[in-house]
C-alpha cells in the first residue's frame, strides 16, 4: 500500500463482490471519518458518485468516487484525488 507521508494524489481501481450499496455504506463508515478529520466535506452525493472537498486559502483538494454496479452482486469502485497518505491507504486497505 501507499508509504509516502503526505498529500498527493492518488488512484485506486476495485472490483468487489459486494453490491454497490453495501460498498457505499463501507466507504461512508471506514472512510468518510477519516476524510472529515483532514478536513473534507462531503459536498455531492447522487447515485454513485460521492466528492469531496477539502479548501484552504493556497489550495483546494478533491476526492471522487465513482460506483458503478457490475451485476451479479459485484461493484467497480473508482477513487482518485488528492489526499493524505491516512486516506490513501483506507483506499488501499478496501482490496481486502
Amino acid at each position: 500500500g501507499p508509504r509516502i507521508p503526505g498529500v498527493f494524489p492518488f488512484s485506486e481501481t476495485i472490483e468487489l463482490d459486494r453490491p454497490v450499496a453495501e460498498v457505499e455504506a463501507a466507504v461512508l463508515r471506514a472512510i468518510a471519518p477519516r476524510l472529515a478529520k483532514a478536513g473534507f466535506n462531503l459536498v455531492a452525493t447522487d447515485r454513485g458518485n460521492l466528492l469531496f472537498v477539502r479548501s484552504s486559502l493556497l489550495r483546494t483538494h478533491r476526492v471522487q468516487l465513482t460506483l458503478h454496479d457490475l451485476g451479479e452482486g459485484r461493484t467497480h469502485l473508482m477513487a482518485h484525488g488528492t489526499a493524505p497518505l491516512g486516506i490513501r491507504r483506507a483506499f488501499a486497505q478496501l482490496r481486502t
